[in-house]
Order: structure tokens, then sequence, then C-alpha cells
């Protein structure tokens, strides 16, 4: 990640999403990062800061502050610029990008933190060390995880959808008394 923008001119007619560590306290269903509405910048932070514009599918967790102790990882929906308290991997293929997110997700990335300090850290050290089982050497393992997180996101979905219409079936019926009838 990068420096953050500081002062109102950078963030004025902005239209360029700046991820915050404090952002992924706030992510869908699926683990996308949900940008903070004030938190768009303009062209003149771009140019200022020489901010990196990161690609969609890029996974983020909390390297510095107390914010590493939430164990929170987002993944970015859409391309964006990232402040420098994330970390940021990145992989081209979708179906590697879920996995790291789960393996990222289940692991809690606090635990690579730092002791010797009273600031909390994660070194990139720590990072680059972090092992992740090589799905390479298992490709029907691998296969197999990819089947299984699909279907998993499929049947979240399917039930997003049933929650969502019975929602709205609860709030008819609602009107529905209301209409005529006191309760």
């Amino acid at each position: 990640g990068d420096g953050a923008p500081q002062g109102k001119k950078y963030f004025e007619k902005g239209i360029y999403p700046f991820i915050r560590a404090g952002n992924l306290n706030n992510v869908d269903d699926s683990g996308y990062v949900i940008p903070d509405s004030n938190s768009y910048i303009n062209e003149k932070a771009i140019k200022d800061y020489k901010l990196t514009l990161h690609k969609k599918g890029t996974i983020l967790f909390p390297i510095s502050g107390k914010s590493i102790d939430t164990n929170n990882v987002g993944m970015l929906k859409n391309d964006a610029y990232i402040v420098n308290h994330l970390a940021c991997v990145y992989h081209p293929d979708i179906n590697m990008q879920k996995y790291l997110f789960e393996i990222f997700s289940s692991y809690g990335m606090s635990n690579l933190k730092s002791n010797s300090s009273d600031y909390p850290t994660i070194k990139s050290s720590y990072v680059d060390r972090f092992r992740i089982p090589d799905l390479n050497l298992y490709k029907d393992v691998r296969k197999q995880i990819i089947i299984e997180l699909d279907e998993l996101y499929k049947h979240r979905e399917n039930l997003q959808k049933k929650i969502l219409d019975f929602r709205k079936r609860l709030l008819e019926r609602s009107e529905e008394r209301r209409v005529g009838k006191e309760c």
C-alpha cells in the first residue's frame, strides 16, 4: 500500500476508491471490501502521492497498528488504491484468489505479529515466509478444494436470495395487516 492522502483537496470530486485498514471492518458476504463513500480520491492525490493502483482480486489484511488484532481480511471487488498499513497479495487466477482469501481468513494473520515491538507490526519478511500449501503438487486436491469452494459460494448466494425473499414477504404481510385494520 501507499501513504494516505491528507487534506480535503485530495478528496474533492474523488472518483477512485482509497482503501484504509478500517474498510476491512466492512466487507460483503463474499469478502469484498466495501469502500467508504468519503474515501474516494482524485487525480491530484494520485499524482502528488504517487499512488499505486491495485487490481481487483487483491487480498488485503492489516500489517501495522491495532487493526492487526482484528484478523480482518478482505478482497478488492474493483481496482483501488490502498493505504500502506495493509498487505496486498495478488494472484491472477480467480480460483487462487478465493483459495488464498480462505487461507488468510482461517489462519488469523495476527499470528504473524512481531513480538519485538510495542507497536503491533507484521514484518514483510514474515508474510514472505508464510507457507501456503502448494496446490500444484496436489492437483486432484486443488480441484476438489476449488469445487467445494464454488459449491459453498453458490450455496451462500442461494441462502442470501432466500433470506431476501423471506424479508420481502414478511414486509408485505406486515403491510397487509396495517391497511384497513388496527393491530
